[in-house]
């Protein structure tokens, strides 16, 4: 095993560097950001659910995104 180890660890460090490089950013993304907000998602719901038609209109939009509607049709021409 001792011998081994030195044979593969260029590999493995080869197939890490993009790895590194999203890492890196999103490590100067943290800290130019001040840190991660994690409540952002949840406290972000007042402002969907209120929009212009309520909750119904929200998830009757998203429903006919996600399952077709006539409205989101696609035309097979």
């Amino acid at each position: 095993m001792v011998t081994t180890v030195p044979k593969v660890l260029p590999d493995i460090l080869f197939a890490f560097i993009p790895y590194t490089f999203v890492l890196a950013i999103f490590g100067a993304f943290v800290v130019w950001n001040g840190g991660i907000v994690l409540a952002a998602t949840f406290f972000g719901w007042p402002t969907l659910i209120s929009g212009p038609g309520g909750p119904m209109e929200l998830f009757s939009s998203l429903r006919a995104r996600m399952f077709g509607s006539k409205m989101f049709a696609v035309s097979k021409h």
